[in-house]
């Protein structure tokens, strides 16, 4: 059986793992200028301000593991567990 892989999915993929093994900048290329993301610290518009909340992250992060992924051809959902160095666990949760 041949399974149709999610164009969204895809995506999301090749930037969870970029950012989770500390390659930042690659992880931006899969960013949209007009991002928004709703963080725990609020909402996040744009990718300049996307940049200056997730390369930070990204320098404390010890850990992450993949509970879930799904996606079609427009959307992915992922959903993860974080560890950095203030916070022992943080689970996340991706909609791209």
């Amino acid at each position: 059986m041949t399974e149709n892989p999610s164009p969204a999915l895809d995506i999301a993929q090749k930037y969870y793992r970029a950012w989770t093994s500390h390659d930042f900048e690659q992880a931006m290329t899969y960013i949209a200028e007009d991002i928004v993301c709703d963080a725990p610290s609020g909402r996040i518009e744009g990718s300049e301000a996307f940049r200056e909340f997730m390369g930070p992250f990204t320098q404390i992060l010890t850990d992450s593991k993949l509970i879930a992924a799904f996606g079609d051809d427009d959307t992915a959902l992922m959903m993860y567990d974080s560890e950095t160095v203030p916070v022992k666990n943080a689970p996340g949760l991706g909609d791209h």
